[in-house]
């Protein structure tokens, strides 16, 4: 008989309730729900993000052979990323890797659905009815749910972030790398409600942590690049290549002009079509 029960009857179900009631009469449905939720659902509101699908039409991966002209900071990083200094072969893998595969269409897909599902089956375990009624109407997930699911992905033992800094004002290289080498993730208010976004280069490390699991790499590893973008002093690659981590590594990876998802104003609208609209 579950088996027959839809997705869509079962929320309709626990919103023909009150919230309280709703909040003890849906886990007894959650772990069936679940499953349907895995295969069907949140495909289906996936692949109804036309948005989003237009952002990956037009980024659609860039790799090592493209040929094409990037800025002077992106080419120091990729002659640093030819040398062996200064990183292990871990964190030289895993930059690499999400240099590389940040702009393919599949691992963006696949972060997406994995944050994606996570945040709906929070917002119905809370039995919060005006939330399920919003993801119903249109896939669109609560900001907060989401938001807290990837920062408890990092702010944890195993990953080893320590903290949020809200930043408000323009900061000095010397401030910027103070927050990074003490393992504080940067929350940029400056950006709020700008195409750039202010949970920017929170979402990149997330990112970042998935494409590390993803490849078996351990997780503390993206913290380990985060200190090491601290550093914002020069290393002579030959006598006329010099390259800064803070400098020149932070801006190729993720604060970049390219016209591609290096790029925040490229990569947060892509995110919030996704997640919220």
């Amino acid at each position: 008989m579950l088996k027959k029960i839809s997705a869509r009857f079962v929320i309709l179900l626990c919103l023909s309730l009150s919230i309280n009631s709703a909040s003890s009469y849906c886990p007894s449905f959650l772990k069936k729900l679940r499953e349907i939720i895995q295969y069907k659902e949140i495909n289906k509101y996936i692949k109804n993000k036309k948005e989003y699908f237009y952002y990956l039409k037009i980024y659609q991966a860039r790799t090592w052979s493209i040929n094409r002209k990037i800025s002077k900071r992106s080419i120091r990083f990729k002659r640093f990323l030819e040398t062996d200094i200064g990183l292990n072969k871990n964190q030289r893998t895993l930059i690499e890797l999400y240099w590389k595969e940040v702009h393919q269409p599949d691992l963006i897909t696949s972060y997406a659905k994995s944050i994606y599902k996570r945040a709906y089956r929070k917002i119905l375990d809370s039995g919060n009815v005006e939330a399920i009624k919003k993801f119903q109407a249109r896939g669109s997930l609560d900001k907060k749910v989401v938001h807290e699911i990837i920062l408890n992905d990092l702010i944890n033992k195993k990953v080893g972030f320590t903290g949020v800094v809200e930043v408000t004002e323009t900061l000095s290289p010397r401030e910027f790398s103070e927050i990074l080498s003490q393992g504080k993730l940067i929350l940029d208010k400056n950006f709020n409600g700008m195409v750039h976004g202010e949970f920017i280069h929170i979402y990149q490390f997330s990112l970042m942590k998935f494409i590390a699991q993803k490849n078996k790499i351990p997780v503390r590893t993206v913290k380990e690049i985060y200190n090491w973008l601290s550093s914002i002093e020069r290393i002579n690659l030959d006598k006329d290549t010099t390259f800064s981590p803070g400098h020149d590594g932070w801006v190729a990876l993720f604060d970049s002009i390219e016209n591609d998802l290096t790029n925040p104003t490229k990569l947060n609208p892509l995110l919030q079509s996704i997640f919220f609209h």
